[in-house]
């Protein structure tokens, strides 16, 4: 059996798209002479057939071993994830009217795991264009990269403002929480709260919201959303003193601190720490209590809506 070069399966798919361009600038030439232009919607027929492209570099990949485990096909663009049996090596390919536009490739040695998320070709901004969703799996966590497929075969990744949060902070999760057909982001932010020579590291929980800029930027949770929050924290809380877990425990109250100041109600970070205070150990106390409070105001700050400028 034959076996497909990749790279030549690539570099026929430009042949046929320089050709594609060619006919289209010559056919607009011949417009303009009788006075009149191609429209927006003949332009976007310029250039390969995403399925038909993909359908290529599929059977490429499966002559090199690969097996397609996820795929999907919209107006404008394909999507695909690929793995190699028994060697840990994975690629996901994005196919537009352009050609290939994205590639990632993951080889064995990487201790984590590209994925096409189930939600990729939803309209996730509510602009009727359709985003593609890659996660990057690691041992402990899932993070989210989230892609607008443009009409015109473009790609606009969204990003997130961090605004003092730590860079390797990263959303886990989407969610359209007040159903208006835009979804928001929830982003697993990583903190450092100082304890002398044994500083407790946290994740928490930070909503992002998109704004008018097409991007996510840190948003205070509502009271009842925060609630909710202090009601697993505190149970989370209980199972550990149950069990001893002294660094577990300290662990969890911090990020209680920190988000009872970035969140809560005034003067609820300091009832909360009145509350550990009677609850925790005597020796898992100490000055990070008003550390995470601190760190807690920190947070509150930038995620308070910047006043427009002059």
């Amino acid at each position: 059996m034959s076996r497909k070069d990749p790279n030549k399966a690539q570099s026929q798919a430009k042949g046929k798209l320089l050709s594609l361009g060619f006919g289209a600038l010559l056919a607009c030439a011949c417009h303009a002479s009788r006075g009149s232009w191609l429209s927006p919607e003949d332009w976007l027929k310029v250039g390969v057939v995403p399925r038909l492209f993909m359908d290529e570099i599929t059977k490429a990949l499966q002559s090199q071993g690969f097996v397609q485990h996820r795929r999907w096909d919209g107006e404008y663009a394909s999507a695909a994830c690929f793995e190699k049996p028994f060697e840990g090596r994975q690629a996901i390919r994005v196919v537009t009217q352009r050609g290939l536009v994205l590639v990632l490739d993951r080889e064995a040695s990487q201790e984590w795991l590209w994925e096409l998320d189930a939600i990729t070709g939803e309209d996730l901004t509510g602009d009727g264009q359709p985003e593609i969703v890659i996660a990057r799996i690691e041992s402990e966590r899932e993070c989210l990269l989230v892609i607008q497929l443009r009409q015109d075969g473009g790609l606009s990744p969204i990003w997130a403002e961090q605004r003092g949060l730590d860079p390797a902070s990263c959303i886990e999760r989407l969610e359209d929480i007040d159903g208006d057909g835009r979804f928001e982001a929830w982003l697993s932010a990583e903190f450092m709260v100082e304890n002398g020579e044994n500083p407790i590291y946290i994740r928490l929980p930070v909503l992002l919201r998109l704004d008018e800029r097409k991007i996510w930027v840190p948003s205070l949770l509502s009271p009842a959303q925060f609630r909710q929050f202090l009601k697993q924290w505190q149970a989370k809380l209980g199972e550990a003193i149950r069990k001893g877990d002294v660094n577990e425990a300290q662990r969890i109250a911090a990020m209680t601190l920190v988000g009872a100041k970035a969140y809560g109600r005034e003067g609820e970070a300091e009832r909360v720490a009145t509350d550990l205070r009677a609850i925790l150990p005597a020796q898992s106390q100490g000055e990070w209590i008003e550390n995470a409070i601190q760190k807690g105001e920190s947070l509150r700050e930038a995620m308070e809506p910047k006043a427009a400028g002059p």
